[in-house]
């Protein structure tokens, strides 16, 4: 084909067809990829799986087969991503459960230096938007699950509990790591690290089911449990019952009040409510109570514990904010209610060395495992609700309460049939009614009672000394000591004194010889409400 040549007129007019050719189909081949991202954007916000909503400009989805490729129970956590809108941004925070912060992987490395570098290296790879962190911290999480597994195979118990831990750490939703860690503690005697691992478990959404599930009877049977063998001791729980709980519903819900309160009468029982003091006015409100509403459940005889007045994280709390925080709040609950506060509940469990101090400054008990274990070493935090956590589960961990002698801490938030991501786990009115049924069918075993009256007992016989003042065949004297000889006993100690072989205990006086309640409350064994320090107790037998 002959060439035009560059100066002739037709040259040029096949150089600008050209020219303008290309640059149409460019300005094309550009619109239509912008029109294409535009249907892939409204494609899926239609789509019923969509996770983040347009985060940096981009629209990303991922299915539910992701997720039950992944996990045993990948649908519930899908289902639970859904229905709280986790990945959106609430302000430029989170919502629960927490995943791992930026600022808090650094700790991650510290804690797990095998592993800092491999774990760090992916996660950063997901900066750009939280839908990409959640899934690269899924998919790392269980790619650790499995390595605890496969060590488990080797008989490396140490490496798999270690294992566990950083795939916890690092996406807190999947049962996976929960239950083998806790058959893990089961299977190596660890029974405390076992409760810690519940309460763990509790501060986010796994299927606790599942996880309570592998807590059976025979290993539980395998961990040996000190029996006293003293003839005379201190029963753990008033009329020698096996377990307590207190419930305990934190924040001050008004649905707490409406449903939860006629429940508990509806059993004789009692609760205990932490309310938000600066979230709580005289006017009704669709969410907080009322300060008319906690003033008439304090002369039910429920309890009022101070949460804070505004449930910030004590952590970020420093000099004067304790004053606000902790000792403003309990002035202002006191006024309103009418009723001593005796219970401080830290704001999301979180505290220091210097605001555990100055909590205990005003307050006679506070929520924390260290606190607790200090007067009773077999109390256990359980956070009770959300979308995997039965009626059974429940009755299933007071069974485990009945057999370990455990006092159990119930860690609640609503009572509502209304889910929203205001409220951390609800439970319905019905699983509290189911719940308490169940207790109140074993109530000869079980103490139901608030979180302070509980404490009362523990402390008081934590603090307690028995001396045996005579002992015959026919007779024992003994008296109760405590440290403040002038301390009243406003529940009554049960003691527990061994029978002589062939006796029956003929009486039981106390101070001017009036009777005390004493009854055989096993083999061999007679039981004694005791109702006052350094008073003599006499017990004669025929």
């Amino acid at each position: 084909m002959r060439m035009e040549k560059p100066n002739s007129p037709n040259y040029y007019k096949k150089l600008f067809w050209i020219i303008g050719g290309a640059l149409l189909a460019v300005i094309l081949a550009v619109t239509g990829l912008f029109i294409l991202k535009r249907a892939q954007k409204i494609n899926c916000s239609d789509d019923p799986y969509l996770l983040l909503k347009n985060y940096n400009s981009q629209c990303e989805t991922i299915t539910k087969s992701k997720f039950e490729e992944l996990f045993s129970n990948g649908d519930e956590i899908f289902d639970w991503l859904m229905k709280n809108n986790y990945f959106e941004e609430k302000n430029g925070t989170s919502v629960h459960p927490r995943f791992v912060s930026p600022d808090e992987r650094l700790n991650i490395g510290h804690r797990f230096y095998a592993d800092h570098e491999r774990i760090l290296a992916l996660l950063q790879q997901a900066n750009s938007s939280r839908h990409e962190f959640v899934l690269k911290s899924a998919e790392i999480s269980s790619q650790m699950a499995y390595r605890a597994i496969e060590a488990l195979k080797r008989k490396n118990i140490e490496e798999a509990i270690k294992d566990c831990k950083i795939s916890i750490d690092l996406f807190p939703l999947d049962s996976k790591p929960y239950i083998l860690l806790a058959k893990l503690y089961l299977m190596t005697g660890q029974e405390q690290k076992l409760y810690d691992t519940l309460t763990l478990a509790g501060g986010s959404y796994p299927n606790f089911n599942n996880i309570v599930g592998v807590i059976d009877d025979e290993d539980l049977d395998n961990i040996p449990l000190e029996e006293p063998q003293d003839d005379i001791y201190l029963a753990d729980f008033p009329e020698d019952k096996k377990t307590a709980v207190s419930f305990m519903f934190d924040d001050g819900e008004r649905d707490v009040y409406v449903n939860a309160v006629p429940i508990f009468e509806k059993y004789g029982y009692r609760a205990t409510f932490p309310i938000i003091a600066g979230f709580t006015n005289e006017n009704s409100d669709p969410f907080w109570g009322s300060w008319a509403q906690w003033r008439d459940a304090a002369n039910r005889g429920f309890e009022i514990a101070n949460h804070s007045m505004y449930h910030r994280d004590s952590k970020n709390l420093h000099g004067s904010d304790f004053d606000v925080s902790i000792d403003q709040a309990k002035e202002l609950i006191e006024k309103n209610t009418g009723h001593k506060v005796t219970a401080y509940v830290f704001p999301h469990d979180s505290y220091t060395d210097e605001a555990v101090s100055r909590a205990l400054r005003n307050h006679e008990v506070i929520r924390t495992p260290e606190f607790l274990h200090s007067i009773y070493d077999r109390e256990v935090n359980i956070v009770y609700g959300g979308p995997f956590f039965s009626v059974e589960t429940a009755n299933r961990l007071v069974d485990i309460g009945i057999k370990r002698h455990l006092w159990i801490v119930v860690c609640g938030h609503g009572v509502t049939t209304r889910r929203g991501i205001l409220s951390f786990k609800s439970i319905t009115p019905s699983f509290l009614e189911k719940h308490l049924s169940y207790i109140h069918s074993r109530a000869n075993e079980i103490w139901v009672d608030t979180f302070s009256k509980i404490f009362e007992y523990m402390s008081r016989r934590a603090q307690t000394k028995i001396e045996t003042t005579s002992s015959t065949a026919g007779s024992m004297d003994f008296v109760l000591h405590h440290g403040n000889p002038n301390e009243k006993l406003s529940v009554p100690l049960t003691v527990v004194v061994k029978e002589p072989e062939g006796a029956n205990f003929k009486s039981v006086t106390g101070i001017n010889n009036h009777a005390l309640k004493a009854w055989p409350c096993a083999a061999s064994r007679l039981c004694i409400d005791v109702d006052a320090y350094e008073e003599n107790v006499h017990v004669e037998w025929n």
